[in-house]
C-alpha cells in the first residue's frame, strides 16, 4: 500500500461533518469515505441525511447507498472493505477525506477487533419467530442466563438487541459482551488524521432540531412507510425510522415522533462527543 494520509472528519450527528468534508475533499481534490452505518443502505437516504446527487457528483463517495438493507453487514466486514479501497484510492491521491459517526465502523478500522461472526439466516430467523409467538421476557430470561453482563448494558425490552446477543452465543458459543473488549490501535501503513467537529451545545441541539423537522418536510414519513416490510431488520433499528414506525403502527402522534426523533439524535450525539473525545481534541467551527 502506497503511503498516505487519511483525514478522518467525526464528531456528532447533525454537527456538520459531510458539509465540511465535502468542502476539504473539493480542495483537496480528492474522494470521500462514508463510515456511516446507516448511509450505506439503499432506501435509507432521507432518514440518515445521506449525501445527495449534487454532492456525490462533485466529489465521489463510496460506502454510501450500496448495500441491500436485507444482507446482514458488520463494522469488521466494513473495516475489511474500506482498507481495500483505501489501498486503491493511495494510488491515486496522496489524500482521502473519510467521513461518518458510526463507532463501531470508525473503531473497527482504526483498531484490531475480534470478528463477530453472522448467524445463519434459520438461526436468526428462529430467534424472530419465538419473539413473534412469546414476546420478550423468554429472550430476555435466556440472555440472563447465557450473557448477564451485556443485558445490563441495554434497556431489557430493546428485543433486536437481545437477539443479536443471543445470536452471537448461539453462533460462537461466547457471550456478546466478551467481544470487543480492549481493542489495541491497528498498526496501519498510513498516516491518520483525526479531526473532531464541534459546536457549542446549545447550537448543535438547534441544528438536530432543525434537520429532523426538515427530514420530515422531505418526506421521511413515506421512505419509513415504504420499508415497513422490512422493519425487523437491524438496518432499521436507528433513529428517525422506529419513532415513525411507531406513528405509523398508531401508538404516538407524528408530532411526537419528531420529538423523539430529536431527542433520541441529542441523546445519541452526547454519546458521540463522549466516545470520540477519548481519541481526540474537539475542532470547534
Amino acid at each position: 500500500m502506497s503511503r498516505g494520509k487519511l483525514i478522518t472528519v467525526i464528531g456528532a450527528t447533525g454537527v456538520g461533518k459531510s458539509a465540511y468534508a465535502l468542502q476539504l475533499a473539493q480542495e483537496l481534490n480528492t474522494e470521500i469515505v462514508s463510515a456511516d452505518s446507516r448511509q450505506i443502505y439503499r432506501g435509507m437516504v432521507i432518514g440518515t441525511d445521506a449525501p445527495s446527487l449534487e454532492d456525490r457528483a462533485l466529489v465521489p463517495h463510496h460506502f454510501v447507498q450500496c448495500r441491500d438493507l436485507l444482507q446482514p453487514y458488520s463494522a469488521y466486514q466494513y473495516a475489511e472493505e474500506a482498507l481495500a479501497l483505501l489501498q486503491e484510492l493511495f494510488e491515486k491521491y496522496p489524500v482521502v477525506v473519510m467521513v461518518g459517526g458510526s463507532m463501531m465502523y470508525l473503531q473497527a478500522l482504526l483498531y484490531e477487533m475480534d470478528e463477530i461472526p453472522l448467524p445463519s439466516p434459520s438461526l436468526r430467523e428462529a430467534f424472530w419467530q419465538r419473539y413473534r409467538a412469546e414476546g420478550v421476557e423468554p429472550l430476555r430470561q435466556e440472555l440472563q442466563e447465557v450473557d448477564p453482563d451485556y443485558l445490563l448494558r441495554i434497556d431489557p425490552k430493546n428485543h433486536k438487541r437481545i437477539i443479536r446477543a443471543l445470536e452471537v452465543y448461539h453462533t460462537t458459543g461466547r457471550a456478546f459482551s466478551s467481544f470487543h473488549t480492549e481493542p489495541s490501535r491497528r498498526q496501519l501503513p498510513f498516516e491518520v488524521e483525526l479531526r473532531m467537529i464541534s459546536r457549542p451545545r446549545e447550537e448543535l441541539y438547534q441544528r438536530i432540531n432543525q434537520r429532523v423537522e426538515q427530514m420530515v418536510a422531505k418526506g421521511l414519513v413515506d421512505e419509513v412507510r415504504a420499508l415497513l416490510p422490512y422493519r425487523e431488520y437491524n438496518a432499521l433499528n436507528t433513529i428517525g425510522y422506529k419513532e415513525i414506525f411507531q406513528y405509523l403502527d398508531g401508538d404516538i402522534t407524528l408530532e411526537e415522533a419528531i420529538r423523539l426523533i430529536a431527542k433520541h439524535s441529542r441523546t445519541y450525539a452526547r454519546q458521540q462527543i463522549a466516545f470520540f473525545s477519548r481519541w481526540c481534541q474537539p475542532l470547534t467551527l
